[in-house]
């Protein structure tokens, strides 16, 4: 063979074997989507009432749909670790009008307010601020007004008495609020959880004797004043509503047994609305919990509601609505809505989320009519007067910081583009 030859056919060769090495990247890249894709169940995450633990917080905390307790890292107790430092978007801040039509909470603003959560370090972040004001103009503290970032152990052992001290993050967190012209929700005051032990025990050392009755409630009172004094006097007319006992009823029915409960007696939701009531100015009290909506303890929950609603202490009911696709039902979450209203009191949605394990289109569109039907007959039942809806708070700006990001409950996705569920959201008050 010439040289010619061998030459041709050695181009030749080249030629087939980068086609050969083609074909075989295209058979491993169809191949892999494929499995991708077979791992993205289709079923809905299986409703759950007993057994995960219930958290609030919008990065590895919150609640499952929606059980146990408000706790941080899904274990018992609510700690952050929110990844406002690590916001990736492309999400157009400059230009959301051209492509959403209108800011959210605008859509609402003849409804409700229209609110997310947000941790300090999301409130450090340029980005996410944007964010923030442009869609929201309400606001929730994660963690940074919970009772153990308030109560001072060192002063309050110093001081003799019980102190409450706003740390440098949370100053930070209410001036950022008040700002850019935010409402804020107050949470929480009375809590089972994430509240210091020592702050029930004599000398708040907790190797003496449980304090009696009357200096829990000596302590309850102070503590309670103090948070309201402060806010009125740094902060007025910024908070409109405040959770002031957060998940005091048990999974089962009948009230969670506590410290609180234990110190104070079964009448200690009364007593720390009382204080509230007498303190709070104008701020709305609320009663905050989750799972309202099943068996016994929404039975339970009704009952202290209305008893509080005809003794005047108590001016709504916080739904914290932590949901999956899969449970509740449309019909019995709002349904419970209904109940609760149908005793005088406002109904806010407090920390709402929608788990879905289908990330298909078609399982966010699934996941956005969730959210669409329930936004829908609330508004519906706002206007015509069935159900007094003052907000509704979205629990986590973006899927990514979610505590439950595994299962995309936001309305917007890992970089903040908008999902099907913000559209739907977007659609309900047009024409």
């Amino acid at each position: 063979m010439n040289t010619k030859n061998k030459g041709n056919l050695a181009k030749i060769l080249c030629i087939l074997i980068g086609v050969a090495m083609l074909a075989v990247d295209m058979f491993a890249f169809v191949g892999c989507t494929k499995n991708s894709e077979s791992t993205l169940s289709p079923t809905p995450t299986e409703a759950v009432v007993d057994n995960k633990p219930n958290t609030d917080v919008a990065t590895n905390t919150g609640a499952a749909p929606e059980t146990g307790t408000e706790t941080g890292s899904q274990t018992g107790s609510e700690t952050v670790t929110t990844g406002g430092e690590d916001v990736d978007t492309l999400y157009p801040v400059n230009a959301c009008e051209s492509i959403f039509g209108t800011r959210l909470c605008e859509n609402f603003a003849d409804d409700f307010y229209v609110g997310t959560c947000v941790s300090y370090s999301l409130t450090q972040n340029e980005t996410a601020t944007k964010v923030i004001v442009e869609q929201f103009n309400s606001v929730t503290c994660e963690n940074e007004m919970k009772p153990d970032h308030l109560l001072d152990k060192t002063a309050s052992k110093l001081n003799g008495e019980i102190t409450v001290k706003f740390p440098n993050d949370t100053v930070s967190m209410l001036n950022w609020a008040k700002d850019h012209n935010l409402k804020m929700r107050g949470h929480t005051m009375v809590w089972y959880s994430q509240t210091p032990n020592w702050i029930f025990y004599e000398d708040f050392d907790t190797s003496k004797s449980l304090v009696s009755r009357e200096v829990m409630l000596e302590r309850m009172e102070s503590i309670i004043r103090q948070e309201f004094e402060y806010v009125q006097e740094n902060y007025p007319d910024m908070f409109y509503a405040w959770d002031v006992c957060n998940e005091v009823i048990a999974d089962e029915g009948g009230l969670r047994d506590c410290l609180w409960k234990q110190t104070i007696g079964d009448d200690y939701i009364e007593q720390a609305f009382t204080f509230a009531r007498k303190y709070c100015g104008d701020i709305k009290l609320f009663i905050n919990d989750y799972n309202c909506y099943v068996g016994n303890k929404r039975t339970t929950l009704l009952s202290v509601v209305k008893d509080l609603a005809e003794k005047g202490l108590i001016d709504g009911v916080g739904m914290q609505s932590h949901l999956d696709v899969g449970y509740p039902s449309v019909g019995l979450y709002t349904a419970t809505m209904k109940m609760f209203a149908a005793f005088g009191v406002e109904v806010q949605i407090t920390e709402m989320d929608i788990t879905t394990d289908n990330k298909t289109e078609k399982g966010l569109n699934v996941q956005g009519q969730m959210y669409g039907d329930i936004m829908k007959q609330v508004v519906d039942w706002d206007r015509d007067g069935t159900v007094d809806c003052t907000s509704v708070t979205i629990w986590g700006l973006y899927d990514k910081i979610s505590w439950r990001s595994s299962q995309v409950p936001t309305l917007f996705d890992n970089i903040m583009l908008p999902k099907p569920a913000y559209n739907a959201l977007m659609e309900i008050t047009k024409g």
